[in-house]
């Protein structure tokens, strides 16, 4: 199934544990974040360039999601039927994608600027 936009969290969280990717064909961006913190692989296409942050690079092809050939419905198809028929890549692929996430995330932002902070003021004494 093909989800469209759906914003309410509830809703992306029971969509959510029903898949076992997410699929962004387009220009993709902090979505791809938010796939991650889902245990979702992303996919997305490969042309970096194109997309609208720095979220995709941190793809790594096969390690914690999969990349496809940009405008090559061939290219997604065959990604995806990949993982489908290959469970225990799958499975790795899903907890790679989650330890990336929480990579990524831990410390928070909140506590790496306020460690800056203190890093500065404490340069100033």
């Amino acid at each position: 199934h093909f989800f469209g936009e759906v914003y309410n969290s509830q809703k992306i969280s029971n969509i959510s544990k029903k898949c076992f990717a997410a699929c962004y064909p387009g220009d993709a961006g902090l979505s791809i974040l938010h796939y991650m913190s889902l245990s979702l692989p992303p996919i997305a296409h490969s042309n970096m360039k194109a997309h609208m942050g720095p979220e995709p690079s941190y793809i790594i092809d096969g390690e914690n999601g999969l990349l496809f050939d940009e405008n090559s419905i061939e290219s997604l198809k065959n990604t995806i039927k990949n993982i489908i028929n290959n469970p225990f890549f799958l499975k790795k692929l899903q907890k790679n994608t989650f330890s990336t996430y929480v990579a990524l995330t831990q410390p928070s932002l909140g506590e790496r600027l306020l460690s800056i902070i203190n890093d500065v003021l404490g340069s100033t004494k």
